[in-house]
């Protein structure tokens, strides 16, 4: 795939998790508005399902965490990432691109290394507020890095900026007309947005339901959007509500997640990075649930800052997490104090976008705008 004649090309390495994809898709989207060329490379881009395969051009090359137990597994999986270095390095020498992007985890690996290999400019994007293996490395030999919390600056090298998460939709683009509508919601009651992925949602639905159901009868009416990430499950979640009925929206996956973060006077979800910038972003008080087992504990010190350094949620581990527990912390939100901390910490950081500090590097370099 040879470099266009007429633009600037962006790699984008990324792959894995929605926390990962999401943000690299969004920041492809505003290059491409602006005139780049855009390429994808990583991991199992070809069937990963948070991957927009209709909208951009990817190329899918072999990785693997070395990160396994076991002698022949970490064998395997460096002969893994050694044989999609030299796929992206093939790639790379036929694609030439201005700028390599890395948005972190085992599957930018590859990518990272051949453009280092091949001298081409990395530029890195992380997300959590305790930085991955593969960003931490790759750190010192970036050209800059952009990061969504301070406190990952202090355990990375080089150049560092803070940045906002690229989204794929903007605030000032939500209709709360049209998302009350969309979701058959009413404007006049207090809206909860619950979901929480595919990383253990089956075992909190239930959980989170029973405490939701027991606030609206106890304490005040509320109306619930909840995704649930199980079609076979909606039936099941729905029942919980009903028996108070309660003006609820059961879902078991919603691709305009920028409407529902509209109507939220409150949510319960995880802990992820994507996660927490649209909750800033929209300015939403949050009781988080960290996934347990995510690498480095990172979910768990996302959690923390937003509830110690923001102040405008409360953390709730999972292995604590009954419908008792989450009631009490219901009860005990003060969610027009939380929306406060949240707007204030938001306002504080005044941070430009990822993409800005891409052009203006690129601009630096030579390459003025997309468009050449």
């Amino acid at each position: 795939m040879g470099n266009r004649l007429n633009k600037a090309s962006i790699l984008i390495a990324t792959g894995g998790t929605g926390g990962h994809v999401f943000p690299s898709q969004a920041l492809a989207k505003q290059l491409i508005g602006k005139g780049y060329d855009v390429l994808f490379m990583g991991k199992g881009l070809s069937s990963n399902s948070y991957f927009a395969k209709h909208l951009f051009q990817s190329i899918s090359i072999d990785s693997a965490t070395p990160f396994r137990k076991g002698i022949l597994q970490k064998l395997l999986s460096f002969i893994s990432l050694a044989k999609g270095t030299f796929q992206a390095f093939q790639q790379i020498g036929a694609y030439k691109p201005s700028l390599v992007v890395g948005f972190g985890s085992f599957h930018s690996f590859p990518v990272l290394s051949a453009a280092f290999l091949r001298g081409v400019p990395i530029a890195l994007f992380e997300s959590n507020s305790v930085p991955g293996k593969v960003n931490k490395l790759f750190s010192r030999y970036a050209n800059f890095c952009g990061v969504q919390f301070p406190q990952a600056m202090e355990l990375l090298k080089g150049t560092c900026y803070e940045v906002k998460m690229p989204f794929w939709k903007e605030v000032d683009s939500v209709s709360k007309k049209d998302a009350l509508a969309y979701f058959s919601l009413k404007e006049d009651l207090f809206t909860v947005l619950v979901f929480g992925g595919s990383q253990g949602a089956s075992y909190m639905n239930p959980i989170i339901a029973q405490a939701l159901k027991q606030f609206h009868e106890e304490n005040r009416p509320i109306q619930v959007i909840h995704m649930i990430g199980s079609a076979s499950s909606v039936e099941s979640i729905q029942s919980f509500y009903q028996e108070k009925k309660m003006t609820t929206s059961i879902k078991p996956f919603e691709e305009n997640m920028h409407l529902a973060w509209s109507l939220a006077d409150l949510v319960i979800c995880r802990a992820g990075a994507a996660t927490l910038a649209e909750m800033v972003e929209f300015g939403v008080p949050a009781i988080l649930i960290p996934y347990p087992t995510a690498a480095d504990q990172h979910q768990l010190k996302n959690a923390l800052f937003l509830e110690k350094e923001v102040k405008g949620a409360f953390c709730l581990e999972e292995k604590k997490l009954t419908s008792e527990s989450l009631l009490f912390l219901l009860k005990n939100c003060n969610t027009p104090q939380m929306k406060e901390s949240i707007l204030e910490f938001k306002k504080r950081s005044q941070k430009k976008q990822l993409i800005d500090h891409i052009e203006e590097f690129l601009h630096s370099k030579g390459v003025n705008h997309g468009k050449v």
